[in-house]
């Protein structure tokens, strides 16, 4: 048992929420040797529980009853920290937190965060990678996919820690990373924040405890950004690919350059990127800027700079060319700026996929985008649809539009019909996944799976038949 583990070994703990996060915090507390309840709306997760002499489960309707029995409740991401069971609970002197914050408190290593609205995790990962690459001990977890507890038994004051952070696993934090990076923030989960405000404050707390010798990378080009500049103390760095920012990473007459300590040094022409898309110069500038502030050497920056492609399903991935035709996974493209990034990067004719789940954004800038970039088809899916529907046709958008397809293999073989040599077709979404899909990555995963299949296929049916509107 870790040592801090000993002042937990007679309180009653609980774990709200038995997703991916819930599952990795209950399984540290079991290997540990402590107790704990699972509480979760969704009976059958009993059946991933296994039989634990230390493990007991609460499901159903009632499964947040009995919350002021516990000392400490850990919330998984997603589940509201303003819930009126959780306040009640709080109001007993019931203390509740979550995998993150419990980390933050317990990890001897430094912390390099990172949040944003996009692009955070392939930011994270390029630093972890050159991080890893100078031989130190480095580990990847938060919102990325790694919860952070399966590895803090390993973690020395050696070691390194890189976090991809939401701004559900932000929200309650009380202790910030010692380098901190901001992106872009644009309205996103307003199905779970009361207002972008309350989005922003989240997100601000991954400076706002910050101290005079942290660092902080901040989007010169982004307001909400921007605005956080007063939230910490920390030494400030940005990052622009608009104009020369100073001290930080900024994009000139095609090149990437940095400057942290007073010097200007070049890190890669754009032409020898991996990456594709603008909109990712700003990621390869920010990790190129915190680990230059961590006396990286330049070499090594540039070296994975150059190098790295990206995450799969968080970037623009090609993922088939059949017939002269393209196809591209942007599936980690949730919010509408995000796809409006990935339609600005290709001037070719495109056949774009579009929608999903609804977390209260509005579609009429990118409706705008679609009208403007060479879009001859769209396919709309999920409970979106009809609201960019409507937004296309008000700005009079001239080309095909498909709905009604509730499957992914017939949207691929709809975008495969539409399209012709020279084309693109792109799965860049602006919507969140939930509903045909289990996550982002699913989606992507099965757009890819069925683009695969797209190869040894004679004939694509038009899928267009009594769908067009």
């Amino acid at each position: 048992m870790l040592d801090f583990l000993r002042a937990f070994q007679k309180k009653k703990l609980a774990v709200l929420g038995y997703g991916e996060e819930g599952r990795s915090t209950a399984s540290f507390f079991f290997e540990n040797g402590l107790s704990v309840t699972i509480l979760d709306a969704d009976e059958s997760l009993k059946d991933k529980l296994g039989v634990r002499d230390n493990a007991t489960f609460k499901g159903g309707t009632g499964y947040l009853s009995d919350l002021e029995k516990f000392d400490l409740v850990f919330r998984s991401p997603g589940f509201p920290r303003r819930h009126p069971r959780i306040l009640a609970a709080e109001k007993k002197g019931v203390k509740i937190t979550s995998q993150t914050k419990f980390f933050f408190e317990h990890c001897p290593s430094p912390i390099i965060g990172v949040t944003g609205t996009k692009g955070k995790g392939t930011c994270a990962e390029l630093i972890f990678k050159i991080l890893s690459d100078t031989g130190q001990e480095t580990y990847l977890g938060g919102n990325i996919g790694r919860p952070s507890l399966d590895f803090l038994s390993r973690l020395s004051e050696d070691s390194k820690v890189v976090l991809e952070l939401s701004s559900f696993q932000l929200e309650d934090l009380e202790q910030s990373p010692c380098v901190a990076v901001v992106l872009n923030i644009f309205p996103d989960h307003l199905n779970y924040h009361e207002n972008f405000e309350e989005y922003v404050k989240a997100k601000a707390n991954i400076l706002k405890h910050q101290s005079a010798v942290d660092i902080a990378v901040l989007d010169a080009d982004n307001s909400a950004s921007k605005r956080l500049f007063f939230s910490t103390p920390a030494k400030k760095f940005w990052v622009s690919d608009k104009f020369k920012a100073e001290p930080g990473g900024y994009y000139a007459v095609g090149r990437l350059f940095v400057d942290v300590g007073g010097e200007e040094n070049e890190i890669a022409s754009v032409a020898e990127l991996s990456l594709l898309g603008r909109h990712n110069w700003k990621n390869i500038l920010a990790a190129s800027v915190a680990c230059r502030s961590l006396n990286v050497p330049l070499g090594l920056i540039r070296q994975n700079v150059k190098s790295y492609a990206g995450p799969a399903h968080h970037h623009l991935e090609l993922v088939g060319a059949i017939d002269g035709v393209r196809f591209y996974d942007d599936s980690a493209a949730t919010v509408p700026q995000a796809a409006i990034a990935a339609i600005k990067t290709f001037s070719e004719p495109k056949i774009l996929i579009l929608g999903g789940s609804d977390k209260g954004q509005e579609y009429r800038e990118l409706a705008s985008a679609v009208a403007a970039n060479r879009v001859k088809c769209v396919i709309l899916i999920g409970e979106v649809a009809s609201k960019i529907s409507l937004e296309l046709s008000a700005l009079g958008f001239s080309g095909k539009k498909i709905t009604g397809l509730k499957d992914i293999s017939k949207v691929v073989l709809a975008a495969r019909a539409c399209a012709e040599r020279g084309d693109v077709v792109l799965l860049s979404p602006g919507a969140a996944s939930f509903g045909m899909f289990a996550n982002a990555k699913d989606r992507g995963e099965q757009f890819s799976r069925e683009v695969g299949k797209l190869k040894n296929i004679d004939h694509v049916p038009d899928e267009r038949k009594d769908k067009t509107v």
